[in-house]
């Protein structure tokens, strides 16, 4: 089956969410979920499509408020909740 970009732009404006903006949140909480399971930050970003490091540090930065960095350690530390 074939859906040309623009009708899914137009299905997701009608969610409040823009398909780039569903696809880069998609992207990061599968990023996420590989830190949960143990894998090193790098292998992480390139394993959800990020050709870099910082790249995937910036907007998982902008998603849930910290960087993998932090998340990893809050999370070895215990930290009840993920963030958002």
């Amino acid at each position: 089956m074939h859906v040309c970009t623009k009708t899914l732009q137009r299905a997701f404006r009608e969610t409040g969410m823009t398909f780039p903006r569903w696809r880069s949140t998609v992207r990061l909480v599968h990023g996420r979920d590989h830190l949960d399971r143990g894998a090193e930050i790098a292998a992480a970003a390139h394993r959800v499509g990020y050709s870099s490091v910082s790249a995937f540090t910036t907007a998982f930065r902008q998603q849930f408020g910290v960087t993998p960095g932090a998340y990893v350690a809050e999370r070895q530390r215990g930290s009840a909740s993920p963030p958002r």
